[in-house]
């Protein structure tokens, strides 16, 4: 398989094989991995070492758009694993394709470290029934029912 992949990318596909075997990983995650990153080297001419922004954030459009959220999800832990295990870099710049991260305190739901409104949201707009602090002896589908009748 490897014969039909231009010289530098076959060497560096070879190398992900290796690094995802001597993670442990699974067969199947192994297989998903591996194909995120043929994909992406197919559609872009087997040219992934320096990807931009711009370049990955078209390409995860176009998964997304013919394939699926798993698709995208895949290819882009498999592309994340290649550039920090073979090219020993971050994939088009630090912190690209992290979500942010939500935490759970006194009843209310925000993101962290991020400007709060009065209700401890960072903007983001989350259900109703998120916008109520919880309250002792007021019990989940009891305060999902009041939320959804609008008051």
């Amino acid at each position: 398989m490897a014969s039909e992949f231009p010289a530098q990318f076959a060497c560096n596909y070879h190398c992900l094989l290796n690094r995802l075997k001597l993670h442990g990983m699974q067969p199947k995650t192994i297989a998903l991995y591996s194909h995120g990153a043929r994909r992406a080297g197919g559609y872009f001419d087997y040219r992934i070492d320096n990807l931009t922004r711009l370049q990955l954030t078209d390409y995860l459009v176009h998964v997304v758009n013919s394939l699926s959220w798993s698709s995208l999800k895949h290819d882009l832990y498999g592309l994340k694993f290649y550039y920090a295990q073979v090219l020993n870099s971050t994939l088009a710049g630090r912190r690209f394709g992290q979500t942010a991260q939500v935490t759970h305190t006194a009843g209310y739901y925000y993101r962290a470290a991020a400007p709060t409104n009065i209700h401890g949201h960072a903007g983001a707009q989350f259900p109703r029934v998120f916008l109520y602090p919880v309250q002792p002896g007021v019990t989940a589908g009891r305060r999902v029912a009041f939320a959804s009748r609008g008051h």
